[in-house]
C-alpha cells in the first residue's frame, strides 16, 4: 500500500470513530447511552474496511503473471494491518467489555507491530488478566521477543489464578525470553538498514532492552521456569496433538540443560554399516562428525 493509500485508510477508520454521535464518554450527542450494537456496528466497520482491502489485494494479485509483478504489487498494496489496529484499540478502549477483547485477538491474529501491539498488550494488561479466554492467546506470545509481551507474561503469571492460564504463561515467557537471546544475537550481526527495519517494527524500547540481555541468566531463569512447568502444570495440553505441558517443556528442558552450546553432548549407542555396536563416549577426544540421515 503506497503512502496515500495508507492515509486514507487510517483516515477513514479514525473518522468512524469519531463519529458526531459519539462522545468520548461513548454517549450519543443527543444524551442517550450508546448501545452494545452501535458499538459493534463501528468495531465491524473499521475491521471490515481492511477485511475488504485485503480481497481486493488477493484477487488483484492472484492475476499477476511475474515475480517483479507480485513484488511490486505486495510492496505497494498490502494493506497496512497496524493502520487499522490502531484506531480499532481506540475504540476498544473506550468500550473494553464489548469489543476489547476482539480487538485485541484482531491485533494478534494480524502480527501488528510498533504502536498498535503496544496498545494491543496495554488493553490486555488493564482489563483481561484474569479473564479465563486470555489462557490461550498466551501462545501467540511464545516467540515474541516484544518487551511489552514480556511485562505482560510477568503480570499475568503474578495475578492470575486460573491454573491453564498460569501453565502457558510460564511456557510463553520461558519461550520468550529464549527468542530475545537468539534474536539479540541476529540483530547484533545485523546490517543497519534491517536494523532499522527492525527497530520500526518492535520499537525503540524493545531494542534497546535486547543490548542489555545476560544470556547466562536468561538461561538460568529458562531452566526454572521449564522445571516449574513439568512439576506444576505438567498435565495441561499443549497445543501439540497429545502432548502435554509437561512433555514439551521437559524437552526444552533436556535440550537446555544437554544440547545447548558448551554442554556435553548425551551420550549415543548404536551400530555401524558392519553391524559393529559403537558408542559416542569411544571417540572422546577426537573430532566427530555426525550424519544424521533416513531412506523415507
Amino acid at each position: 500500500m503506497n503512502g496515500t493509500l495508507r492515509f486514507v485508510t487510517a483516515l477513514f477508520a479514525l473518522l468512524l470513530l469519531a463519529a458526531p454521535n459519539l462522545s468520548a464518554q461513548g454517549e450519543p450527542a443527543g444524551g442517550d447511552e450508546v448501545t452494545p450494537s452501535e458499538i459493534r456496528a463501528r468495531y465491524e466497520a473499521i475491521a471490515g474496511d481492511f477485511e475488504s482491502r485485503m480481497k481486493a489485494f488477493q484477487d488483484a494479485f492472484a492475476e499477476l503473471k511475474t515475480d517483479e509483478e507480485r513484488r511490486q504489487h505486495y510492496e505497494e498494496n498490502y494493506p497496512d494491518a497496524g493502520a487499522i489496529a490502531l484506531p480499532l484499540l481506540a475504540l476498544a478502549k473506550e468500550h473494553p467489555q464489548v469489543v476489547g477483547f476482539e480487538a485485541v485477538e484482531w491485533a494478534m491474529d494480524n502480527r501488528v507491530g510498533g504502536p498498535a501491539r503496544k496498545a494491543a498488550l496495554e488493553l490486555l494488561a488493564e482489563h483481561f488478566l484474569s479473564d479465563p479466554r486470555i489462557a490461550d492467546m498466551l501462545w501467540n506470545f511464545a516467540y515474541d521477543i516484544d518487551a511489552n509481551t514480556g511485562s505482560l507474561l510477568r503480570a499475568v503469571m503474578k495475578t492470575s489464578d486460573d491454573e491453564k492460564t498460569l501453565g502457558i504463561a510460564h511456557y510463553a515467557f520461558a519461550k520468550h525470553l529464549q527468542g530475545q537471546v537468539s534474536f539479540a544475537g541476529y540483530y547484533t550481526d545485523a546490517e543497519e538498514t534491517e536494523k532499522t527495519q527492525m527497530a520500526e517494527y518492535f520499537g525503540e524500547e524493545t531494542i534497546a532492552s535486547l543490548t542489555d540481555l545476560d544470556s547466562a541468566a536468561v538461561e538460568r531463569e529458562c531452566e526454572s521456569l521449564f522445571a516449574k512447568i513439568v512439576e506444576s502444570y505438567g498435565e495441561i495440553p499443549s497445543m501439540r496433538g497429545s502432548d502435554t505441558l509437561g512433555d514439551i517443556a521437559g524437552r526444552d528442558l533436556f535440550e537446555l540443560r544437554n544440547l545447548s552450546v558448551g554442554k556435553q553432548a548425551p551420550e549415543i549407542e548404536g551400530e555401524d554399516l558392519f553391524g559393529s555396536t559403537f558408542k559416542l563416549s569411544d571417540y572422546r577426544g577426537k573430532v566427530i562428525f555426525l550424519d544424521f540421515w533416513g531412506d523415507w
